[in-house]
């Protein structure tokens, strides 16, 4: 037939019975390439110039010798020595080009439309060999072609294209391909490798392969296209192939007979899948579980979530004894109510709730009318290992937390080195298993080291046990890496704790812009700095989709926004810390360290801005951002001291605080203090409710005391409550059921 077209620039302008009659010319040249006498005359006489401006070693010796085998006069314009590296555009080219009278050009660029430019300027036929991330048609005749001749039709197939779909030139022109030829087509790659808008073209999006594969006629792998990426798209090779790399497993849930096709230049070289492969495997030795399936993570018959359930006594369940705690003043955060009663715990559970009697053999504690409460499940503490174990260690944080009613930890990633890989958060995960009396799980950094270029495997953590996502104050400055990691997490329904705060205004401030800071000579930042970091990132948030926590919401700037993305249906929670709850500024005085924390301390306007946020729940979590120093670096001039307080202990009665001067309820407190961080890490503590783990705080809200910072548990004594008078005493503590502290032993 007659082609309508002059040049083929691409598949988008070819009609369905151009492409036929393509494939069935190309179906008789098949044999040819199998004789001994492999030549034609079907181009006798032309001349074809290939002209490369990407390197390629098959594609252009693949249309150099097809062009020899049809006869024609074959040149490969060497460009890398051609006048292009000297200065000279792609249109004073053409022109050249056009003086040697060449038939047909085929020519490869790394710029989307540079091929359509040149075919405008010639005068003679165009073959787009591959042109920037826009299209390659010539390989998708040829996949095209391998399809037909393996399956007998190029028809109703439902066809998966898997891998490095954004990049791949090759994906675009079998979508816009199979698609022409009533095909359903599937594409299956993770978010960040998915270009946006894709699924206008009619086809269907996975970013699960065994889904993706399910029922498919036709695989085609993509490799990754790695000299077209700038920056990280995944967060590494073996987590990549353990998701979306093609092994017998994935492969079973499509159609039997299914036919694989690595697609030509764009297919996986052996190299990269051996290399994918030998990266994998110490994550998977298949011959190290309990049933062949160590998992991904290498903790071999146990999940990182195992692990992290059975810190210390918790994971006893309290012995399979009956424990029944009588006369209580039940504070309910899930009902918001306070009232007396009874509650009974078996097996490590609550078992009910209410006036009970006492089961045959228990055993009755009498709370003397005390406040019996969900234990603390604390959002966001530094534990000092690894490396700083001086500043604080699992023993130590769980000791001082067990002292103050928290029974759940959850730490920080900003250890040294950061909680950035499946090995340093599986031995963390152990570590605090063996030493802490509390619960301890833990978050995960987003980007390798905190340094904000490369995202984790946060595939391989969240299958170690990590129930988020952080870089903790590290914040992403580049908004295409923070996008990326965001689009990433989603895909894994992971949350993301971002800390809202403008980094280059930040930068070195050690208090809030104001009167005292000015009187003071201290370095400020404006509260707008919060408000910024806040919307740039509730934009990515409704760009992705991602789940999204902040970890403290301090100034009275940023409410607003708040309200509106939750509005808006944003996945968003937020959260601040216990002493921009109960401080201010001016607390800071003449200098002193104790009381310099990140954020700096806000106004007392914004301070009662936030109490009144918890109250109504616009902020959801308070947290003790429990962080301990050595005394050497708070004996330090204001500026050069290092940040933050430890607060473990003393969160509760800080937080009384609020409740003895009429501002909050107990209910309110523990709506934000246990179950709200409990049910946003997806967690089933935080509940005075039948079946929920007997994590439990019983404490005399009222009792005085002036705190001595040396009694505190924690290693570091850095708190801005030393000497202070406050309200509100911890009498035990239970995990699973088993009393953990009591006081006075």
């Amino acid at each position: 037939m007659t082609f309508r077209a002059r040049h083929l620039l691409g598949i988008e302008h070819l009609a369905p019975d151009e492409i036929r009659s393509v494939l069935d010319l190309a179906d008789s040249y098949v044999d040819l390439n199998r004789r001994t006498m492999k030549q034609s005359d079907a181009l006798a006489g032309m001349t074809q110039i290939n002209m490369f401006f990407e390197n390629s070693t098959r594609t252009q010796s693949s249309f150099e010798l097809a062009g020899k085998r049809l006869g024609a006069d074959v040149m490969n314009m060497a460009v890398a020595q051609s006048s292009v590296k000297k200065g000279e555009t792609l249109l004073d080219t053409a022109m050249t080009l056009n003086a040697m009278h060449p038939d047909l050009l085929v020519v490869r660029h790394p710029a989307s439309g540079a091929v359509n430019l040149l075919a405008s300027k010639v005068n003679c036929a165009v073959l787009n060999a591959g042109d920037g991330r826009h299209e390659h048609p010539t390989q998708a005749l040829l996949d095209a072609l391998t399809i037909r001749r393996a399956k007998g039709r190029i028809q109703r197939l439902t066809v998966a294209i898997c891998g490095d779909i954004a990049h791949s030139r090759v994906a675009r022109s079998n979508l816009i391909l199979l698609g022409k030829m009533e095909n359903r087509v599937r594409l299956i790659a993770p978010p960040t490798l998915m270009p946006p808008g894709v699924g206008e073209f009619g086809c269907e999006l996975y970013d699960d392969m065994k889904k993706g594969l399910e029922g498919a006629d036709v695989v085609m792998m993509l490799r990754l296209q790695k000299e077209r990426m700038d920056g990280a798209f995944i967060p590494s090779e073996r987590e990549y192939y353990h998701r979306f790399g093609l092994d017998a497993e994935k492969l079973a849930f499509a159609k039997g007979g299914c036919d694989r096709h690595a697609s030509g230049p764009d297919e996986p070289r052996g190299r990269d899948r051996r290399h994918a492969r030998r990266r994998h495997q110490p994550l998977g030795d298949p011959g190290s579980g309990r049933d062949g399936g160590g998992g991904a993570h290498g903790l071999h018959g146990s999940s990182g979530a195992e692990l992290a359930c059975r810190a210390g006594p918790c994971g006893r369940g309290g012995d399979g004894m009956s424990l029944l705690l009588t006369n209580a003043r039940l504070i309910d955060p899930e009902g918001g109510t306070e009232t007396e009663g009874d509650l009974l715990i078996e097996g490590g559970l609550i078992a009910a709730v209410g006036a009970l009697e006492p089961p045959p053999g228990a055993e009755v504690i009498d709370c003397g009318g005390k406040c019996l409460a969900p234990g603390i499940v604390d959002l966001g503490v530094k534990v000092g290992e690894p490396g700083e174990r001086h500043r604080e260690s699992f023993r130590s944080a769980g000791l001082a937390a067990a002292a103050g009613g928290v029974t759940t930890i959850i730490a920080r990633p900003d250890t040294m080195p950061a909680i950035d890989t499946p090995e340093v958060l599986e031995f963390v995960t152990r570590r605090a298993a063996e030493a802490s009396p509390v619960r301890i799980r833990h978050m995960a950094a987003l980007t390798r080291g905190r340094e904000g270029r490369e995202m984790v495997e946060l595939g391989f953590l969240l299958d170690t046990g990590a129930v988020a996502f952080s870089d903790c104050d590290h914040v992403i400055e580049t908004t295409k890496v923070a996008a990326r990691c965001m689009t990433y997490a989603r895909s894994l329904g992971a949350l993301v704790i971002g800390h809202p705060q403008d980094p280059g205004l930040s930068a070195g401030a050690s208090a809030t812009n104001g009167k005292f800071a000015s009187l003071r000579g201290i370095p400020a930042v404006h509260p707008m700095a919060e408000r910024m970091g806040f919307d740039r990132d509730m934009a990515l948030v409704e760009m992705s989709g991602v789940r999204y926590h902040a970890d403290q919401v301090t100034t009275a700037r940023t409410l607003p926004a708040l309200e509106r993305a939750k509005a808006n249906g944003l996945d968003v929670t937020a959260g601040v810390g216990i002493h921009h709850l109960t401080l201010n500024e001016f607390d800071v005085g003449d200098y002193r360290t104790f009381f310099k924390l990140k954020p700096p301390l806000r106004s007392e306007e914004d301070r009662l801005a936030m109490v009144e946020a918890v109250g109504s729940g616009l902020i959801d979590i308070i947290s003790s951002m429990h962080t301990p120093q050595d005394e050497e670096s708070k004996r330090l001039p204001f500026e050069e001291a290092a940040w933050g307080a430890v607060a473990l202990e003393t969160f509760l009665p800080a937080a009384l605080r609020l409740y003895h001067a009429g501002r909050l309820t107990l209910p309110q407190l523990f709506r934000a203090m246990a179950i709200n961080p409990a049910k946003r890490l997806g967690l089933p503590q935080g509940r005075l409710s039948d079946g929920a783990p007997a994590d439990l705080v019983l404490f005399d809200p009222d009792a005085p005391f002036v705190l001595d910072r040396f009694t505190l548990r924690s290693k570091s004594k850095n708190t801005p409550f030393d000497g202070q008078r406050m309200e509100g005493r911890v009498l035990a503590t239970y995990v699973g059921g088993r009393r953990v502290y009591a006081a006075g032993e």
